[in-house]
């Protein structure tokens, strides 16, 4: 079967039948906003142009903003989320 033309995303088929195997980064938007997770960490991106990084291993609640700590992961993820969304047609 051929992928929809609209659908965005990869199989995760893999990962099942493999558990030692290790995942991928994962970005998601809703309207203006966008969010990646990228090994310890999730970033936001709000549509005022602000954002927030959790660090997931210390902060399961996403409580405290780890921007400031680690910028050079803040821009990492920042340039990811730009080229992932210059993909996506309908954003």
């Amino acid at each position: 079967m051929s992928e929809p033309k609209h659908a965005h995303g990869r199989s995760l088929l893999e990962y099942i039948n493999d558990s030692d195997k290790q995942g991928h980064e994962a970005y998601a938007y809703r309207q203006q906003n966008q969010t990646l997770r990228m090994g310890n960490f999730r970033l936001t991106r709000f549509s005022n142009k602000g954002h927030v990084l959790y660090e997931l291993s210390s902060n399961e609640q996403e409580t405290k903003n780890v921007a400031s700590e680690h910028p050079e992961v803040v821009e990492k993820m920042l340039k990811i989320l730009d080229s992932k969304m210059a993909l996506n047609d309908t954003f």
